[in-house]
């Protein structure tokens, strides 16, 4: 049976209503071999008036589990969540069956069902090293780590039982036979245009550096939402305290707290320790 990454929470309670989800987070990295390690993370938050006793979530038995207890494939709370209370979990598994191989790409293909409601949801992709997308769908962000390329989606006010679907193809970039599609090549049919290729893309790239800082910036406030894109305003012209960031926007203490955290994990903005406070720049 194919693992398509859908967590399903089955919830033992009355009060399933009084919870929902924050910061839920996706991380799919696939391997050479096309295994995807998965890595979720999200915070549990009791709205109601009643302290909720046990959260029942079927998952992997081989998963690594932090922030709850897992028995018999299930996740329970260490201890009552009290009304107005949150937790964080976070699981970490690896799952099959997630992509298919074609004569000259490979797919990558994700369903993702909700328990309950979540204010903000993030997936990102990474693919192995060697490889770049071709399509996705939907419409997502691109990054890569110097090594490999990942490919970022990203919404808010997700409601409960809602079904997402993420798809990627991807082909290898450069081949290691002496073949490419049957045609015979040589080393030097590689390395010369690449080593063109390489100055050119070089050039542009340093030439156009602030005009591409800039649209990059006008393509992240697009995805973000208003709020975030009030914290990405004040960090344009350079790094920030998050004292001065409050000041700025307004926004009180545990607000920005919980925006710069998301943002953090998006991989949006960088945070370092100054004093008794943080200094804030863009990612």
């Amino acid at each position: 049976m194919r693992l398509l990454g859908v967590l399903l929470v089955l919830l033992s309670l009355t009060a399933v209503d009084a919870l929902r989800l924050s910061e839920y987070s996706v991380v799919a990295d696939v391997g050479i071999d096309d295994s995807v390690s998965q890595n979720v993370s999200f915070s549990v938050f009791n709205d109601g008036d009643v302290a909720v006793s046990a959260i029942n979530m079927s998952v992997p038995e081989a998963s690594v589990v932090s922030g709850a207890l897992l028995s018999n494939g299930s996740l329970a709370l260490a201890e009552p969540l009290a009304p107005g209370g949150s937790v964080r979990v976070s699981l970490l598994f690896s799952a099959s069956g997630l992509v298919s191989s074609g004569k000259y790409h490979k797919v990558f293909m994700s369903s993702i069902s909700l328990p309950f409601s979540a204010d903000s949801f993030s997936m990102k992709l990474v693919l192995p090293a060697g490889f770049a997308f071709t399509e996705v769908s939907p419409q997502a962000l691109f990054s890569s780590d110097g090594r490999r390329i990942i490919s970022f989606w990203s919404g808010e006010s997700v409601p409960a039982g809602e079904r997402l679907v993420f798809s990627a193809r991807y082909e290898q970039m450069f081949l290691k036979q002496e073949t490419i599609v049957g045609i015979p090549i040589t080393e030097w049919d590689i390395v010369v245009p690449g080593l063109v290729f390489a100055f050119l893309f070089g050039y542009f790239l340093a030439a156009g550096a602030a005009s591409v800082l800039m649209q990059k910036i006008g393509v992240v406030k697009a995805r973000l939402s208003g709020d975030e894109a009030q914290v990405v305003k004040v960090l344009e012209n350079g790094a920030e305290t998050q004292a001065d960031i409050q000041k700025t926007t307004g926004f009180s203490k545990a607000k920005l707290s919980r925006l710069l955290r998301g943002m953090e994990e998006r991989k949006l903005i960088s945070k370092k320790t100054k004093g008794r406070t943080n200094l804030v720049s863009l990612e």
